[in-house]
Order: C-alpha cells, then sequence, then structure tokens
C-alpha cells in the first residue's frame, strides 16, 4: 500500500527510486515561474524562508529551483516516511560536501538543507513554523486506491490538519498532483481555513526511468487564513 512505510523503503531500495526519481516527470524549469512568484509573496515578510518539503523521496526539484539567483535564502527541510529514502538523500548531501561540490552547494542552498524520517500526518515539528510547505505527490500517493472520493480518508484529513498547523498565518501549501481536482477538493474545503488557486503545469516530453504518458499535472496553492 502506498501509504505505508515499508512500501516506499522498498520503491527506493529495490525499485524504480534506487535511481533519482522525479515524479511526473518535472524538472524545475516547468515550475520555478509559479514557484518564484508564491515565493516573492511570502519573502515580503521575512529575510530567511522556512520550506518544509513533505514526502522528498530523492527528488531534487527544490533544491534546482533555489539554484536561481533569482530566488532567495531559505532553509529548506525535507522527510519522508521512508528511511530508505532519506538515506539515499544524506548520503548524496554528504558526498557533495566534498571539494568538487562546495561551489555547488554554496550556490544552491543559500541557506541551511535538513532530511529527516518524519510521517507528514504526525509531524514534530511546532506549530507555525513554515512560511510554505511544499508537496509534489505526497498526497496523490495517499489517494492511490483510486476510489471516488467524498473527504473521508482519514490520512489525508490528518495530514492537511498537519500542515495547516505548521504553516506559519498567511502561509502557502504549494501541492502538485496528477489527480483531478475532484478527488482533492473535498479535502480543500473540509474546513474554511484554506484560499485555494490552481495552474495547469506545461509538462515537457523527455526521457524518465518511469513513463508517465500524458498525465496531465496541477500546481494547487493553498493559503492559509488567519
Amino acid at each position: 500500500c502506498p501509504a505505508q512505510e515499508a512500501y516506499w523503503d522498498r520503491f527506493y531500495s529495490k525499485g524504480p527510486g534506487v535511481k533519482k526519481y522525479e515524479w511526473y516527470n518535472l524538472d524545475h524549469q516547468e515550475i520555478s515561474p509559479m514557484l518564484l512568484e508564491i515565493v516573492g509573496s511570502a519573502k515580503e515578510k521575512n529575510e530567511m524562508l522556512k520550506i518544509l518539503q513533505i514526502g522528498t523521496g530523492n527528488s531534487m526539484i527544490l533544491e534546482d529551483s533555489f539554484d536561481d539567483p533569482l530566488f532567495p535564502k531559505a532553509i529548506i527541510t525535507n522527510i519522508d516516511i521512508s528511511k530508505e529514502a532519506i538515506h539515499i538523500m544524506t548520503d548524496k548531501e554528504e558526498a557533495m560536501k566534498t571539494d568538487v561540490g562546495r561551489k555547488r552547494i554554496a550556490r544552491i542552498f543559500k541557506g541551511d538543507l535538513a532530511y529527516m524520517q518524519m510521517d507528514a500526518c504526525k509531524m514534530s515539528f511546532e506549530a507555525a513554523s513554515f512560511e510554505i510547505v511544499f508537496d509534489k505527490g505526497t498526497m496523490d500517493a495517499l489517494l492511490s486506491h483510486g476510489e471516488e472520493e467524498f473527504g473521508d480518508n482519514e490520512r489525508i484529513k490528518e495530514m492537511m490538519a498537519e500542515i495547516h498547523r505548521v504553516l506559519k498565518p498567511d502561509g502557502f501549501y504549494i501541492l502538485i498532483s496528477g489527480n483531478q481536482s475532484s478527488m482533492l477538493e473535498p479535502y480543500f474545503y473540509l474546513e474554511d481555513n484554506w484560499e485555494v488557486s490552481s495552474k495547469p503545469i506545461e509538462r515537457q516530453k523527455k526521457k524518465s526511468n518511469v513513463d508517465f504518458g500524458n498525465l496531465s499535472t496541477t500546481l494547487y496553492v493553498l493559503k492559509k487564513l488567519t
């Protein structure tokens, strides 16, 4: 079951996740313009942005986006339920600390970077810790049973409540999904505590170790209402 830790440990130790795996075969160039607009809004009130990525896997899309000099300094905290995924990323970070990688680290991580094994449905962070929460495919994984949604998936309700809790007032939950909006919206409007907008992502055809075909992807922006 894609909602379980053991599933993702196998995925990242023996499955497609052994290699770099970007959900929906996206790269930073396809999402950076939209991200930059949101980041700019969040940056107005903060010197150093604090960003949480849930279900990070072995994705580098946020780091690659922040490689752009137009992006501000940020502290990026990455969590995943899979210890295997976290091991992959901490090993990669350690390797980048060699002399060869120092310039790239200085350029990309203008703030700090951390990886932690943690369940997004039960986070240990204090309330109002982050300006932005970024999710590329984590909610989709919890929706992967394929049944019609009525807003009664307890794991997703727990995750949405936790995201709302750890965001600062006026903070942003950025969700990239390949699901239809009818699958997601029951969870957006369980409580009257989000302002929701969305934009389609124009995906470019490229080679990947997994074929996502013509799957359409959408970037949703949920602003926490005070």
